[in-house]
């Protein structure tokens, strides 16, 4: 009845927030939690098969967007790109299946093209590149990104029944700095626009300025508008080195 999750682990408070499973007063007290948890744990993720699909969509759906993209971009034990970093091409069945010697995790069920974590893409397409509710086949969609300075250009598309969604866009930190967009509607599908942080600003579609939210039709959209604040927000006095020198690459 506190809206306390009596397991207190990311796992936990993931699954619980995912599948509502608490009321709507509650809700922010167990995502506050969950916050606290993952700092506890160097804002490292600590989720198995069963948490990490939800983890970042969870934080990203809950206004901490920011959080979730910490989590993605982490180099050290456990994360994707030290997988990366040790030369993978797949995803691995577990977090350190090659050890930071080069050499292989003793233990058993240790494969190496493993995709139980690669559900991390549904979080990229959805909440990175922005291609969010639609309906059977895409003929309607939302295109809604959620904007972070260390992701600052992203390019990808998903291959619908009626063609392509292309989606290409470049941010740049300072006051009054235009988001560039480019989007690509295929034949037979129509979009709704939801732009982060642009509530009262004129937003350049083509040739045409509007304001809010807005849909569009099949075709090729520029889109640029300046955000209601400076995507620098990422940084503060207490951000590490490493993540300015990421922030301006």
């Amino acid at each position: 009845d506190t809206g306390r999750v009596a397991i207190a682990t990311q796992t936990a408070y993931v699954l619980t927030l995912f599948f509502d499973l608490i009321t709507a007063s509650q809700r922010k007290h167990v995502i506050n939690d969950l916050v606290k948890k993952i700092h506890e744990d160097n804002d490292h993720l600590t989720t198995g098969f069963v948490g990490t699909p939800y983890l970042c969509p969870v934080l990203s759906a809950n206004n901490q967007h920011e959080l979730a993209t910490t989590i993605f971009l982490q180099q050290d034990f456990p994360s994707w790109i030290y997988e990366v970093k040790h030369g993978a091409t797949t995803i691995w069945e577990r977090w350190n299946s090659i050890l930071p010697d080069g050499s292989m995790k003793p233990e058993g069920m240790n494969s190496l093209n493993h995709y139980s974590f690669g559900a991390i893409m549904a979080w990229a397409y959805k909440y990175v590149l922005g291609i969010k509710k639609h309906n059977a086949g895409f003929s309607k969609f939302v295109f809604a990104p959620q904007f972070d300075l260390r992701l600052k250009n992203i390019k990808g598309h998903y291959d619908t029944p009626y063609g392509d969604i292309e989606i290409e866009y470049h941010l740049q930190s300072g006051e009054n700095q235009a988001v560039k967009i480019n989007l690509e509607i295929p034949f037979g599908c129509e979009c709704k626009v939801v732009l982060p942080d642009s509530e009262n600003r004129d937003i350049k579609v083509n040739d045409q300025i509007i304001q809010g939210e807005f849909n569009l039709k099949a075709g090729k959209y520029l889109i640029t508008y300046a955000p209601n604040h400076d995507l620098m927000k990422c940084l503060n006095v207490n951000s590490t080195l490493s993540k300015v020198i990421l922030s301006n690459q």
